[in-house]
């Protein structure tokens, strides 16, 4: 069997040659000195050749891991080239990724179908919120206990329906990612019983009275409200127009 030192002193020969480890695993060193993994074997009665990657890329222990794997593969009667083939056509598992890049890669398929004020809400929430807790961890490794340890510190600041909110992207990012092929346990379902409940809805009756509407629009004004805030209260006021009605 093949050592690290010995696969690391290997050097270019005048013709390509190979240094056999065991169970059907050799390295490959041509003529130029390029090195690299491959796995011999058999399939459909016909011998079969499987590069499994360059040395020093994949060291000698992650070769052996995936000749074993190929071996498995093998065992269970299909060819592991086309499952090599398929890994280097999907890259990278979500499993694996970071819920960050999941997420950023979810938020971008949807922009186009939402407002760009929604879209822009939605980024801001996760920014702020979840990624400089979860952001670098991958998505196999959040539970449920983690998430929720998460949504509770928006609650702490009053920000109940903010939580819930967040709690409903989680899981459709979790969706995502599950459509993609990662096979993940979605963290962010069966968890509303451990959230704080919605404050009740507030009735806001109509203002009839003159001098009450002049106290509202003097108190927007006051509270800082965007021009294009404080345009759309005034035409509300003068209209009786609904928000949202056309």
């Amino acid at each position: 069997m093949l050592t690290d030192k010995a696969v690391r002193a290997a050097a270019s020969r005048d013709k390509a040659y190979k240094l056999t480890d065991s169970r059907g695993l050799h390295l490959h060193v041509s003529a130029s000195g390029h090195k690299s993994w491959r796995y011999k074997h058999r399939f459909e009665s016909k011998e079969r050749l499987l590069t499994l990657g360059a040395y020093p890329e994949v060291s000698l222990a992650d070769a052996r891991e995936k000749r074993d794997e190929a071996k498995k593969i093998l065992r269970d009667g299909r060819d592991p080239r086309h499952s090599v083939k398929r890994s280097r056509l999907i890259g990278r598992s979500d499993a694996v990724k970071s819920f960050e890049e999941v997420a950023r890669e979810w938020h971008v398929l949807q922009v186009a179908r939402w407002k760009l004020v929604h879209a822009g809400d939605v980024i801001t929430s996760l920014k702020r919120d979840v990624f400089p807790h979860l952001g670098t961890m991958p998505l196999a490794e959040i539970d449920k206990p983690l998430l929720l340890s998460v949504l509770r510190k928006v609650e702490k600041r009053g920000a109940i329906e903010t939580a819930r909110r967040i709690k409903q992207r989680v899981a459709t990012i979790y969706r995502y990612a599950n459509a993609e092929g990662a096979g993940l346990e979605n963290p962010a379902t069966d968890i509303n019983d451990a959230l704080l409940p919605l404050p009740p809805a507030r009735r806001y009756p109509a203002l009839i009275n003159v001098d009450a509407i002049r106290t509202m629009m003097g108190d927007i004004d006051r509270a800082g409200a965007s021009p294009v805030n404080r345009f759309a209260a005034r035409l509300l006021a003068l209209t009786a127009q609904r928000p949202g009605r056309t």
